[in-house]
């Protein structure tokens, strides 16, 4: 049976700040630029970098937050280290400098069962960024909202099939915002981060798999998770809601003229 104690934050340090009172300056600066929804969307995509340079991006998609309070979160990142399989965290509360994220073990459990005839990898959530990074501006716009994380192994389609399925099946996705995440192009050209990150938003806001994945066979609108965009894909035409990008960005924004790029946007559905 899970405790009460929270696990620590793997990432307070080095993904962000430690210090409570920074992340929370860092955090609310960030959300001050971005215009809040009217109504809570049912979808986010959201970047996991460091959130240094990926925060101000992804503040556009968690600002949608500040409308109303969903019944949970779910967040879906790709594995960058596990060829296959899939974890779902039920588990202690997760720490982050802001406090604890609380966690929805009942609906994790629920999926588990869901999903059983899928190799589980234990633990990934412990080693995978793209999921926990998410938890500082959660705990901040929702902190009281319990969230469900998830990690996807790379090279999965099937399983990306079935946890999309799965969270319709269960109901999960009623009353609930699922949050999928990706960063976009990496490269050392610029220019090329620009003109991905303008693809990628023309064919998510497009709701076009096959026209996003053909795009991505000719390395012309790179996402390095492909799996959460499909089961992002995937939610929104089953609840027939369209992407909507709030905010493009790449790294050279924050630290100009550097040798390597990384694209980074804010969508919501």
């Amino acid at each position: 049976m899970a405790g009460l104690a929270p696990r620590a934050s793997a990432l307070a340090g080095r993904w962000y700040p430690s210090d409570p009172s920074g992340l929370a300056r860092d955090i609310a600066a960030w959300l001050a630029t971005a215009a809040p929804a009217e109504r809570t969307p049912a979808l986010l995509l959201v970047p996991h970098a460091g959130l240094a340079y990926s925060g101000p991006v992804a503040a556009h998609a968690y600002a949608q937050l500040t409308a109303q309070r969903p019944r949970r979160i779910v967040v879906i990142g790709q594995s960058h280290r596990y060829p296959t399989g899939i974890e779902f965290y039920e588990d202690d509360p997760i720490g982050t400098p802001l406090g604890a994220v609380p966690i929805d073990a009942e609906a994790a459990g629920a999926l588990r069962a869901c999903l059983r005839a899928y190799d589980h990898q234990p633990d990934t959530l412990r080693l995978e960024h793209a999921v926990e990074v998410q938890f500082p501006f959660i705990r901040y716009v929702a902190p009281d909202v319990p969230v469900v994380p998830i990690v996807i192994t790379m090279g999965s389609p099937e399983i990306w099939r079935a946890l999309a399925e799965g969270l319709e099946t269960t109901g999960l996705v009623d009353g609930s915002v699922v949050a999928v995440s990706t960063d976009l192009y990496h490269g050392s050209d610029l220019d090329a981060a620009h003109r991905h990150g303008e693809a990628f938003a023309r064919l998510l806001e497009a709701g076009d798999r096959e026209a996003l994945e053909a795009a991505w066979g000719r390395n012309e609108a790179q996402a390095c998770s492909h799996g959460p965009v499909l089961i992002g894909l995937h939610l929104a035409k089953a609840q027939r809601r369209d992407w909507r990008v709030l905010r493009l960005g790449t790294s050279d924004d924050i630290v100009p003229g550097g040798d390597y790029v990384v694209g980074y946007a804010a969508a919501a559905a």
